[in-house]
């Protein structure tokens, strides 16, 4: 990208050569430290970027609210079902239990096992 720019404290008329095609553009720059080129190049960027959101927005819709509409949650309590979640605690204790019943079968069914009623 080639830029012609006039340097001042807030940058401005810059012109750039993007794809063979001069164009002209105003870019404020409060930043004095910031090289021209470095401003456009951001600034484009910039661009590019809220472009794309525009054209994802218009498309897509990924900006566009379904309801502003606000309903307590005493008011729609009545009509939520409640359902029992297990916890990860409990869901661990069930497959240790069931690993140890597992475990007790192995051993009640092994005739090396001593048995209580002898």
């Amino acid at each position: 990208m080639t830029v012609e720019a006039k340097e001042s404290v807030l940058r401005s008329k810059f012109r750039f050569n993007p794809n063979g095609s001069t164009v002209e553009v105003s870019v404020l720059c409060s930043n004095p430290l910031m090289a021209a080129a470095e401003a456009v190049r951001l600034i484009f960027h910039r661009w590019l970027q809220e472009n794309d959101f525009k054209n994802i927005d218009r498309h897509f819709g990924i900006m566009e609210m379904t309801s502003r509409k606000a309903e307590s949650y005493a008011k729609a309590a009545p009509t939520l079902e409640n359902r029992a979640v297990e916890s990860p605690e409990l869901r661990e204790a069930r497959k240790n239990l069931r690993k140890a019943e597992k475990n007790l079968g192995k051993l009640l069914l092994d005739p090396t096992f001593p048995s209580l009623f002898d």
